[in-house]
């Protein structure tokens, strides 16, 4: 007997699609019960019922459809069946997504000094944070 699902890591192979949707439009079983008897959660299996509605698909599955076609028509780019896809030597020009600055690495004299004037009796930190263009917890978390 194989494992289908773990929890933590993805199928390799959805063997039971196909019992799932027999049990479910056959047997007239609840999909969840269904996925129970198979052993397979039920978000998966729902999931999976989802998938197959949106496809267009309906029971019985057209003649000659394998599971593996099954699988890649309901999970396209998350199949378990490899896909052959012919390379394409047009580069389209798309426009590039500007990556949202990194905050910046601040000097380790400019924290001493900031660190210094905080220590000064009568200081207000947040005062000082707010002068330099940082954030109060920073300078509490340089003290």
């Amino acid at each position: 007997m194989s494992i289908i699902f773990n929890g933590h890591y993805r199928m390799k192979h959805r063997t039971w699609i196909t019992e799932a949707l027999r049990l479910h439009f056959e047997e007239h079983l609840p999909r969840v019960v269904a996925g129970r008897r198979l052993g397979v959660p039920k978000s998966t299996v729902c999931s999976m019922f989802v998938r197959f509605r949106r496809a267009g698909l309906s029971w019985p599955l057209p003649a000659g459809m394998s599971e593996q076609e099954l699988d890649a028509c309901l999970y396209g780019q998350f199949s378990t069946v490899p896909v052959v896809r012919p390379e394409s030597t047009v580069i389209s020009e798309a426009p590039v997504v500007k990556k949202r600055p990194r905050r910046p690495n601040f000097p380790y004299e400019f924290k001493i000094a900031l660190v210094e004037q905080s220590l000064q009796p009568g200081a207000c930190v947040a005062q000082i944070a707010r002068e330099n263009g940082i954030n109060d917890n920073l300078l509490f978390n340089w003290r």
